[in-house]
């Protein structure tokens, strides 16, 4: 294995489903110095971790294939070789690609976006890592085209979501005026569904109207008449 494809084996997988590790001369040289050991031994001593489990890796594979093919050949270099990476690149990009599913199933639109970014902001590590073993201006001008479309997919992150809290706010204010314009029609279906009664325009039940009316009026009392005093 020559020193650009060891270098470049040393990318990782951080928790946003992002690549980079920095590539330094000390990891190179001793990992050239090692001994290359076998794929069967390098196997037969892999022990992996709570959650990296063969259905994980297999669907882990399957997702970097589609997505960013360059990755496949890193990982398995790193299954066979270094083992404590390749199940964090696991573990990692198992929650990158579950992170996308959940949005996929809750909005393709958003997804499509998501998607789009999380393969831009992969490439824009494995350039910055190529970066680091050569610095060739055509790589330079590839970075350079790679982070104006990372910014070109944030802002349409940005506008989905100004898009969306519009679509909301335009609801709100439906259901504020409907909520206002039915005040009285609203308390008394509410009132006839508790109590069995209409309500009348006054807000009084009825019922309690027909009693009200029914009573026999009470006749008023008249206060008596000042008499002038005897002089």
């Amino acid at each position: 294995m020559n020193k650009r494809h060891l270098a470049l084996t040393t990318l990782l997988l951080i928790p946003s489903g992002f690549l980079l590790a920095d590539v330094n001369s000390r990891i190179v040289a001793q990992a050239e110095a090692k001994k290359k050991p076998s794929t069967n031994q390098a196997a037969a001593k892999r022990s992996m971790a709570p959650g990296v489990t063969p259905e994980r890796e297999a669907a882990v594979l399957t997702f970097a294939k589609e997505h960013h093919p360059e990755l496949v050949e890193l990982l398995h270099y790193l299954r066979d070789h270094r083992t404590k990476e390749y199940e964090r690149a696991v573990r990692d990009l198992h929650r990158a690609s579950e992170r996308l599913a959940t949005i996929q199933e809750r909005d393709f639109e958003r997804y499509e976006i998501e998607l789009e970014l999380w393969k831009v902001q992969s490439r824009i590590h494995l350039l910055a890592a190529k970066l680091k073993m050569n610095d060739d201006p055509a790589l330079r001008q590839q970075l350079k085209e790679i982070l104006n479309r990372q910014v070109d997919l944030r802002l349409a992150v940005l506008k989905f979501e100004q898009r969306k809290a519009k679509d909301r706010l335009k609801k709100l204010d439906e259901q504020v005026k409907k909520a206002e314009n039915g005040r009285e029609q609203t308390v008394a279906a509410k009132f006839r569904t508790l109590t069995g009664s209409e309500l009348n325009r006054g807000g009084q039940s009825k019922a309690a109207s027909r009693r009200a009316s029914s009573r026999p009026a009470t006749p008023k009392k008249h206060s008596p008449k000042n008499t002038p005093k005897n002089k």
